[in-house]
């Protein structure tokens, strides 16, 4: 017996929403939005279709569970890794949504506390995007080389204060094999309740 695409759709998003709330049970969800500006685009192999230039807006958001264990033994460092579908990172610019794959999800958010050297980072390895493109890594990366920034390697529960960092990696999106490189400034930042991030058009 066959079922319809429908069904299917509807069975999947009762399942997201079973997990979402199984998870949201042991801890705070967690959705902080972003907005910012393209600074550099580099479309090497010419596969973007242009919608994507230096200036040009982009928002995201990013989903996280506030209960994840820290998996790095080191006392300086705090690394929180997810891998289910109903966290990750989303950046729409342009024409184009680039998001973490909620079939494979591998996203981490690292923090770095350390004397003179304090970093935030975002890191979502699997990722997909609303048209046709490859898309490898997506990336936020915020530094202190004050060392002020962050009190210790625990997982912030509020967004980062930007004017704290020097944004000098910035976004970015790595199209991967020499194809395509994007890097942004993101300019704002602000927690928004949580979602559940809507699995990708097929």
């Amino acid at each position: 017996m066959k079922i319809s695409t429908d069904k299917t759709t509807h069975i999947r998003r009762a399942i997201s929403l079973l997990l979402f709330l199984v998870i949201s049970a042991r801890g705070e969800i967690k959705n902080f939005t972003f907005q910012g500006t393209i600074e550099l685009v580099d479309d090497q192999a010419f596969v973007l279709d242009g919608s994507i230039t230096n200036g040009a807006a982009f928002e995201g958001f990013y989903i996280f569970d506030s209960a994840v264990a820290n998996s790095n033994s080191d006392s300086t460092v705090g690394d929180y890794r997810f891998t289910n579908s109903a966290f990750g990172l989303v950046v729409k610019v342009g024409t184009y949504v680039f998001r973490t794959n909620p079939r494979h999800v591998d996203f981490l958010i690292e923090v770095v506390n350390r004397p003179g050297q304090d970093n935030y980072l975002l890191r979502s390895y699997n990722n997909v995007c609303s048209q046709p493109v490859m898309i490898d890594h997506i990336a936020w990366q915020l530094d202190d080389s004050s060392g002020t920034a962050l009190a210790d390697d625990l997982l912030p529960l509020a967004p980062p204060v930007l004017s704290a960092y020097q944004s000098i990696f910035g976004l970015t999106l790595d199209g991967g094999c020499n194809s395509f490189f994007i890097r942004g400034r993101v300019t704002a930042i602000s927690e928004a309740p949580a979602v559940i991030p809507a699995r990708p058009a097929r």
